[in-house]
């Protein structure tokens, strides 16, 4: 039997880990679950428990880490490496080449530019703009996004 962790949000990586950690630990298998409306090339990867939604893209040679989510109509381009656990909010937009560490999110109506490298555990707030890489830990925001403090 399969199972699916639905868990998202800018702060649920570290739970939906943390289940998907105890469910396989249990003998659990996770499913990898791709919505009818999505597109994937046949030479993408995706790990287990990934769930890519509707109206996602995930394009050649992209690799999409175990229990990642490529939400609504997010677009991960050619050859992207999205971590295991990162949520990558919908109509996010990942150009070319671009590296997103585990357990980031890249929030509703992101874009990063191609070739860019994102830490493990980042924030990337809706709507922002990235066009440098960023080791994090920290947020990023605006257009261009610069790195804020978490509490603010």
């Amino acid at each position: 039997m399969q199972l699916a962790v639905g868990i998202g949000g800018a702060r649920g990586e570290s739970l939906r880990r943390m289940i998907h950690e105890r469910l396989k630990s249990a003998g659990w298998t996770l499913a990898t679950v791709r919505h009818p409306s999505s597109i994937v090339s046949p030479s993408a990867w995706l790990g287990e428990g990934v769930q890519v939604m509707a109206g996602a893209i995930v394009q050649p040679g992209a690799r999409i880490g175990d229990g990642a989510i490529v939400n609504t109509a997010a677009v991960i381009e050619h050859d992207c490496n999205v971590g295991a656990f990162v949520h990558v909010a919908p109509r996010a937009l990942l150009c070319g080449d671009v590296r997103i560490g585990a357990g980031s999110h890249v929030g509703a109506g992101a874009v990063v530019r191609q070739a860019v490298t994102i830490g493990e555990g980042v924030v990337i707030a809706a709507g922002a703009v990235v066009v440098r890489d960023f080791s994090g830990p920290g947020t990023l925001a605006g257009v261009p996004a610069l790195a804020r403090d978490r509490t603010q």
